[in-house]
């Protein structure tokens, strides 16, 4: 999956990205654990996106959002059913 920035999963920089994030919490848990949750926690990012969007929309109207918006909502539920 391409991230921001052109960064997939693999990609060096997200990975160092990752890994200092996870550092904070190496105290608690080890690396392994650690890469496990992150790794079953990353499909609710779809649905925090999905959920950021219908905020946004609720907030500002439906037709003055929509214009902008280029079926990123569907998109974004799309995306964590195939992450599924």
């Amino acid at each position: 999956m391409e991230k921001y920035h052109a960064l997939t999963n693999d990609s060096h920089d997200y990975l160092k990205i990752r890994d200092a994030f996870l550092n904070n919490y190496m105290a608690f848990e080890s690396q392994e654990n650690l890469l496990n949750v992150f790794k079953l926690a990353c499909p609710l990012w779809f649905i925090y996106g999905a959920l950021a969007r219908h905020r946004l929309i609720d907030a500002c109207g439906k037709s003055k959002i929509m214009s902008y918006q280029h079926g990123k909502f569907v998109s974004s539920l799309r995306e964590f059913m195939t992450a599924l």
